[in-house]
């Protein structure tokens, strides 16, 4: 062939050649139409070419040189371009014979096959039969066409006759189960199966005459119960019969003697399948089947609230989907949308069924009755089990119980309450305080039985939930109760839930009349409630002017008569003689426990008797807690007992009696608040701030809203906390939180001990003005007593440490004088005045070691130990000698041990702020790796940060500035850094990424924050304690 115009050679037309043609003769020629001549196409307009860009001639000249010889292809547009398919398609060698339309050229029938293919998967799914399981399921077989969609109590058997396991005769089949038990999807699981092995089955209808229907077909017949007598009959002659097949379900009741007849004669053959209660190996297995999201808990929660009821589980496992439980494992809104069904089937049973499930679910059935007439008792419980409402035994479900309750109209109520069986309401008395929707319907109900009824079970909730008792005294007295006793019980349910204002309201009510009964009851409540309210004086003044009856209401106004420091009703109660009607009666556990607690608070207010004071309280403490009382209290024993403890200087007896009162539940579930925080006060002055921050939790972690002089405590202990394990910010924040607590309580003798660490706390931030109120009110009490050690020596300690912490000597000497008077009858105020003497000579430049440290170990065997390590650090840094300092600080490091786990402290507000170049230097430090720290070291990093000196890092953990020099040496060395910058940046990474894993803090003592005091001038040189 010769070369085209352009240099290449033509490709040659596909043509048969002669190796592929058959050998047979060649057919004569057959006349050939002349082939038609296309139309001819229109004349189109030459096509133009796009203009080019102007450029150099010279380029156009040589890119045309340098491209090769071959002809131009026309480019078409994107929507003209062919398929991809089709030039693969044109690559196959096509027989001549074959002509190919311009259609199927442009559309290949591949390619027309892939698109048909791919719309037909587009298609939607044809829709499965609703009564059974998706054809997605993952059941093998035809399992997905005979399983059903909703779990049902015979889920199991229909899986063993849809996995062909059961291999027993299946044409002669009986099934027994209450309503709504799966019966009859048993049966048409069955049904289906011998459809498929090609029985031919017929059901059961009206019209159907059963004699007529051949012995192999099988019959279907489901719910007997409800059958003629006629069809019956006919069914039993079927049954007889032993080939003729036949599948029946029933009830467990009614049994007349045609279906007693038809189960043997069927029992013959097969053995009954009996449908009672789900297991949970069912559930389970249904809910793996489907792929549900569904805990063991939420498992056992439906189970137990179901009672395993087929019908109610199934229900449940259906309203599931639309109801989510999130972390309710009690399932409160879908055991309601069920509680709708529960109530509809209700109304369906026979009226004896019916009331019968309702005295059950209020717990006033008739026992009686049932003795009576125990024929028709049964057969009322074996038709709720039937209908699916009872278990067989006739306990209801809680699900059932709940759901009739709510059912039940306001007269019926009535009428169940009041008319049980032995004519008193004490069976509904139990249950009624259960349903809070029908303790809100009780108001409208008339009748006082059922009030009687409901103010008993109030009594009994009055400990463990008051709230509840207060509605049920309200509902009781809108029953026409006892209006004056209910109010009174009234008032002590809203005092032990925290409603001071309540319970103040009622009790106002009750004071006004003048022929109250239980008037030492009313005072009481009235007393209790000023004192928590922190108003101790006005209790006193309530008792001053109301007479009093009983023993155990003078007692309590000796209570707080002493905390006032009312020193002319302070007149205590005479022993009782014989002939007087105490005497004459046998004592009682309180009224031994009130005859103790008047003895021990009388010797504590003594100057000598500290040790029988003591021991009396701690006995009052106990047969206090024995008897149970939850009544209100000025201040209750176990407080009293710890604060004269204190102030003896035993913190082991103090920590006994608190925390026996808090374990036993001293004064009712209104007194754990106060004994917790009480506990948590103990704990810091002890040294033990993890278990003071445990109680505190555990105080807070309480309902309800606590009273004004719990606050008070609260925030004493935070303050205390703050001073003495974390900085000067933290501390600050904390009286700036806690501040506003102190305006809301006058002092009276039982929080002079929390005053006294609150002074201290405020008189290191500069703020003394806030408590001076407070502080002369304390003296003033203590005065009107006639300054009991027991009492005060703790405030005059406080008081020589907050003129320590002013630089005010004036004030130091009125009660370093005091603590000299108190020291021949006080060891714990001898100890305190020599502590103070040898202070103040520290502060004056003057340091013993051997008597620093024998005066700081004597205070914390008092309880003082915070005090004496913050005297050797004082020493430590005013002494020259090395040797000296290093024994002191030891001894505070043993007075005052570092908390093992202390939470993160507040980044003080003056901390200097990262530079430009620490910023530069913390990105390049990111990408150091981790160094670990000693702990020691920790504590220095972390007071770096806050900015502080090596001198007051020294002093805040009880080393010197020496040795903190060696610790940064040793840390810079560590971190490799090469500037102060460079070192405050990687510090704050390390310290980060310490306390992100530990979860723990410095280990800090933060009480003693570097910014000490200095020695006040003596321009006399005389010491306030000379």
């Amino acid at each position: 062939m010769q070369p085209g115009a352009c240099g290449r050679v033509p490709r040659p037309r596909r043509t048969l050649c002669a190796r592929s043609r058959p050998e047979s003769p060649r057919p004569a020629p057959a006349v050939r139409r002349p082939a038609r001549s296309p139309p001819p196409r229109p004349s189109r307009p030459p096509l133009r070419r796009p203009a080019r860009s102007r450029r150099p001639r010279h380029r156009r000249r040589r890119r045309h040189r340098l491209r090769p010889s071959r002809p131009r292809r026309s480019r078409r547009p994107s929507h003209h371009r062919r398929h991809p398919l089709r030039s693969l398609l044109r690559r196959r060698p096509i027989p001549l014979r074959r002509r190919v339309s311009r259609r199927h050229s442009r559309t290949p029938r591949p390619l027309t096959r892939l698109r048909r293919r791919i719309r037909n998967r587009r298609r939607s799914p044809r829709e499965p039969d609703p009564g059974l399981a998706p054809s997605g399921s993952h059941e093998s077989g035809h399992m997905s066409q005979v399983l059903p969609r909703h779990f049902t109590g015979a889920y199991q058997e229909c899986r063993r006759f849809a996995d062909g396991k059961d291999d027993t005769l299946e044409s002669r089949v009986a099934v027994v189960g209450p309503g709504g038990s799966g019966k009859t999807t048993l049966l048409r699981t069955i049904e289906q199966r011998l459809q498929r092995q090609g029985v031919r089955t017929t059901t059961l209808e009206s019209t159907t005459v059963i004699d007529g229907v051949p012995r192999e077909h099988v019959v279907i017949a489901d719910d007997l119960h409800l059958l003629e007598e006629s069809q019956l009959d006919a069914l039993s002659a079927r049954a007889f019969d032993q080939q003729a097949g036949l599948l029946v379900a029933t009830r467990p009741w009614p049994t007349p003697p045609g279906i007693v007849e038809i189960l043997r004669s069927l029992e013959s053959t097969r053995p009954t399948i009996v449908l009672e209660e789900v297991a949970r190996s069912a559930v389970t297995a249904y809910i793996h089947s489907q792929g549900l999201a569904i805990t063991d808990q939420c498992v056992d929660s439906l189970l137990r609230g179901t009672g395993g009821i087929a019908w109610l589980m199934t229900q449940s496992l259906i309203a599931y989907g639309h109801h989510s439980c999130g972390s309710h494992i009690d399932h409160d809104e879908l055991m309601h949308s069920i509680a709708v069904r529960i109530n509809h089937r209700l109304s369906l049973v026979d009226e004896p069924v019916r009331a019968m499930i309702e005295r059950l679910s209020l717990g006033t059935w008739d026992w009686q009755a049932v003795r009576r007439d125990p024929g028709s008792s049964r057969e009322h419980v074996s038709a709720a089990f039937a209908e699916g409402l009872a278990l067989r035994d006739g306990i209801l479900p809680p699900l059932v119980r709940s759901a009739a309750r709510r059912s039940i109209s306001t007269p019926r109520l009535v009428e169940l309450g009041t008319a049980s069986g032995d004519g008193t309401p004490a069976g509904i008395a139990g249950d009624l305080v259960q349903d809070p929707e029908l303790r809100l319907r009780l108001g409208a109900i008339g009748g006082d039985p059922l009030g009687a009824a409901l103010a008993a079970c109030a009594d009994a909730l009055l400990d463990s939930d008051p709230r509840s008792a207060g509605e049920m005294y309200r509902a009781a007295a809108a029953l026409g109760s006892d209006g004056p006793a209910l109010a009174l019980r009234e008032a002590l349910a809203a005092w032990s839930a925290g409603e001071l204002d309540t319970a103040a309201r009622i009790i106002d009510g009750l004071l006004v009349e003048p022929e109250t009964r239980d008037r030492d009851d009313v005072l009481g409540a009235a007393a209790a409630i000023w004192a928590a309210r922190g108003m101790m004086t006005t209790a006193s003044e309530l008792y001053a002017s109301n007479p009093r009856t009983g023993q155990a209401a003078a007692v309590q106004a000796q209570v707080a008569h002493a905390g006032a420091g009312a020193t002319p009703q302070l007149t205590w109660s005479p022993e009782p003689t014989h002939g007087t009607p105490e005497a004459l009666t046998s004592p009682t556990t309180l009224g031994t426990a009130m005859r103790s607690l008047d003895h021990g608070l009388r010797a504590s207010l003594e100057r000598d008797a500290a040790q029988a004071a003591l021991s009396d309280l701690v006995q009052a403490s106990e047969l206090y807690t024995s008897a149970g009382v939850v009544g209100p209290m000025s201040e209750l024993p176990a407080v009293i007992g710890t604060i004269v403890a204190v102030g003896a200087g035993d913190l082991t007896t103090a920590a006994q009696i608190i925390g026996s009162a808090v374990e036993d539940g001293q004064g009712g579930i209104w007194a754990r608040r106060r004994l917790l925080l009480w506990q948590a006060w103990l704990a810091t002055q002890s040294e033990d701030p993890a278990r003071a921050r445990q109680a505190l939790e555990r105080s807070e972690r309480l309902p309800g809203r606590g009273s004004p002089r719990d606050e008070f405590l609260r925030q004493v202990v935070i303050i205390q906390l703050a001073r003495r394990y974390r900085d000067l910010p933290t501390l600050q924040a904390a009286w700036d939180a806690g501040r506003e607590s102190t305006h809301h309580v006058e002092m009276d003798l039982y929080t002079l001990l929390p005053l006294g660490t609150l002074i201290d706390s405020a008189s290191r931030l500069g703020d003394s003005d806030t408590l001076a109120v407070h502080l002369a009110r304390g003296l003033d009490i203590l005065d009107r007593l006639g300054e009991p050690p027991l009492w005060s020596a703790h405030l005059r300690w406080a008081g020589i440490q907050q003129g320590i912490l002013l630089n005010a000597p004036e004030t130091i000497a009125p009660h370093a004088r005091a603590l000299v008077a108190m020291s021949g009858a006080s060891p714990v105020a001898r100890k305190m005045a020599d502590a103070g003497r040898v202070w103040v000579s520290v502060l004056s430049g003057s340091v013993d070691t051997d008597a620093v440290e024998a005066v700081a170990r004597e205070l914390g065997t008092v309880g003082l130990a915070w005090d004496g390590a913050r005297m050797a650090s004082h020493a430590a840094r005013r002494t020259n000698d090395r040797k000296d300092a290093a024994r002191l600080l030891a001894c505070a490091r043993d007075l005052h041990p570092q908390e093992q786990s202390a939470p993160p402290p507040i980044a003080p507000a003056s901390a200097p702020s990262a530079t430009p170049d620490e910023n530069t230097s913390t990105a390049a430090a990111a990408k150091q790796p981790q160094v670990s720290l000693s702990r020691r070291e920790l504590d220095v990093a972390h007071l770096i940060l806050q900015g502080k000196t090596y001198a007051e890092i020294g002093d805040t953990i009880y080393i010197s500035p020496r040795t903190v020099e060696h610790h940064v040496a040793r840390i810079r060395r560590r971190l490799s850094a090469t500037s102060r910058s460079d070192l405050v940046a990687k510090l704050r990474i390390v310290v980060s990424e310490h306390s992100g894993h530990n979860g723990e803090g410095p280990n800090l003592v933060p009480g003693s924050d570097g910014n000490h005091p200095s020695p006040h001038p003596q321009a006399s040189g005389k010491t306030p304690m000379a």
